[in-house]
């Protein structure tokens, strides 16, 4: 991993084991926790800048919140860009997805706290575990607490 962040060797340290790890095929997950301004967004900058994995990054200011699965759709979107792979070759199965996630969204109530649709974090799973076989994904998922209640249920 290029580049150094004063301070902050131990969580360096830990993204080195865990992306070495999952180049042999032993995949994890790492959460930092923190106050604002302590570096956790330079930490995925660093991870994200290893060549070996195909990498999607994705956060923001949570603008997205109140939408079912806004950040799964996120990470979808940007997952076929980010693996070398066109769209096209994907429709089989992005069309299918997209399909179960328009449904989910139009018939969530709008009371909210449903629990995450299983066929969308199933097919969600299928379409990274695919794109995963060409070449290893790093997913860069800052500002989790911003997130929405279904997609937090996914990456869980």
């Amino acid at each position: 991993m290029e580049g150094t962040l004063r301070e902050r060797e131990d969580e360096q340290a830990c993204i080195t084991a865990a992306l070495d790890a999952a180049v042999v095929g032993r995949g994890t997950a790492l959460f930092f926790r923190g106050e604002p301004g302590l570096g956790k967004t330079a930490l995925l900058a660093l991870a994200a800048v290893d060549s070996r994995f195909a990498v999607v990054r994705i956060g923001g200011p949570g603008m997205e919140q109140a939408y079912p699965f806004a950040l799964v759709q996120q990470v979808m979107e940007s997952l076929p860009r980010a693996c070398g792979v066109a769209p096209e070759e994907l429709i089989g199965g992005l069309t299918p997805l997209r399909t179960l996630l328009r449904r989910f969204i139009l018939s969530k109530a709008p009371s909210g706290a449903a629990p995450a649709c299983f066929e969308v974090v199933y097919a969600w799973y299928w379409l990274l575990a695919s794109m995963a076989e060409r070449r290893p994904i790093l997913l860069c998922l800052d500002d989790l607490h911003w997130s929405d209640p279904d997609s937090l249920e996914a990456v869980r």
